[in-house]
């Protein structure tokens, strides 16, 4: 990959989150936790603007949200139950529009892809209801919680046109086959994406990534491999401490850390974050710091290229397509030349 380009603004303010329009008129943008304001600064123009997100969606305060931007219009995922959509300026209660009792939803972090006309495609979160009981043994509790979340749909769709919410067919046991009875890839961790009338969703502990058809019929189409790290596949049963397990799995484990479409290349992108035996001896780095890869395949889902990446001064968290390249955030937190409270962004030709 080749950078082509380099955008820094200073924000003044503490940063939630972060992210990217692919607008006529490019801006990156922060959340704030606090007061849930919204900062659009774009890239070809001097120009920054703020969205009152209380006040835009007419409620007292936000937690655990997360933001899409669709061009100009965005939507808010927040309380993993709620859905607010600036364009029909409703919240949608997720709850009250499916029978299914105990869904949790997530939407991919700032991932247009998520959005498909008048759908939006969310992945189901691992939950259990054995949690409020009393069990006697923490790994029974796991084991029984897997085999309540096989039977669960993978994922949802919302139709902000007709207020429904659509419960995938596929279960979580048919997106994982090749492992039964292994509690060693977790999940609460998964992206689903729209590619033009398909849906790919990838378990990110798992090394497939599967295509999901128009009627709903699933195929296996990416074997995930990379030149410098491979998945775990631990038989977590065998385990004495299922729970430590577990831990030291999404902590430190290769992972998927999301699933991105070129719509102006018709590529798809795979976004690797690497496990290393280094990182397991500086546990403040886990989840943030450590080498990743960019794989490349093309529209029919063939292997093209590895691009590996130092995140020492790259961000896996905050990588998206833009019809120049990708944009990459150049800020990492972690990173020794870590600048607070600055957007910084390098655009990359592929």
């Amino acid at each position: 990959m080749v950078s082509i380009k380099k955008v820094s603004f200073e924000t003044n303010i503490d940063i939630y989150q972060e992210g990217f329009s692919d607008a006529e008129n490019l801006f990156l943008f922060f959340t704030t936790s606090d007061d849930n304001m919204l900062y659009k600064y774009y890239l070809n123009k001097k120009v920054k603007e703020t969205i009152d997100l209380k006040k835009e969606m007419k409620i007292g305060g936000l937690n655990r949200y997360f933001v899409i931007f669709n061009k100009e219009n965005y939507i808010v995922s927040y309380q993993s139950v709620k859905v607010y959509n600036s364009a029909t300026n409703t919240v949608y209660d997720l709850d009250s529009l499916t029978n299914y009792n105990g869904m949790e939803y997530a939407i991919v972090d700032n991932n247009l892809n998520s959005l498909k006309d008048d759908k939006l495609i969310l992945s189901n979160l691992f939950t259990c209801e054995l949690y409020n009981k009393q069990m006697t043994d923490v790994n029974e509790t796991i084991i029984a919680c897997e085999q309540l979340n096989k039977k669960k749909p993978s994922y949802s769709i919302l139709d902000f046109k007709n207020s429904k919410v659509e419960l995938s067919s596929i279960t979580f046991k048919d997106i994982k086959p090749e492992t039964k009875n292994n509690t060693s890839e977790p999940w609460f961790k998964a992206s689903a994406i729209y590619i033009n009338n398909d849906i790919l969703y990838n378990n990110h502990f798992t090394n497939g990534v599967f295509k999901i058809d128009s009627l709903g019929r699933l195929k296996k189409v990416i074997i995930i491999k990379s030149k410098y790290t491979k998945f775990q596949n631990t038989e977590l049963f065998k385990k004495d401490d299922i729970t430590t397990e577990l831990k030291k799995n999404i902590s430190y484990s290769t992972q998927v850390n999301g699933i991105l479409y070129d719509s102006y290349r018709s590529k798809i992108l795979v976004v690797l974050v690497h496990g290393t035996e280094d990182i397991e001896k500086h546990g403040e780095l886990k989840m943030s710091n450590r080498p990743f890869s960019v794989l490349v395949y093309d529209a029919d889902y063939n292997f093209e290229k590895e691009y590996l990446f130092d995140s020492l001064k790259h961000d896996f968290n905050n990588i998206y397509v833009c019809k120049e390249g990708l944009v990459m955030n150049a800020n990492n937190k972690l990173g020794t030349n870590y600048a607070p409270q600055k957007l910084i962004y390098e655009i990359f030709t592929y």
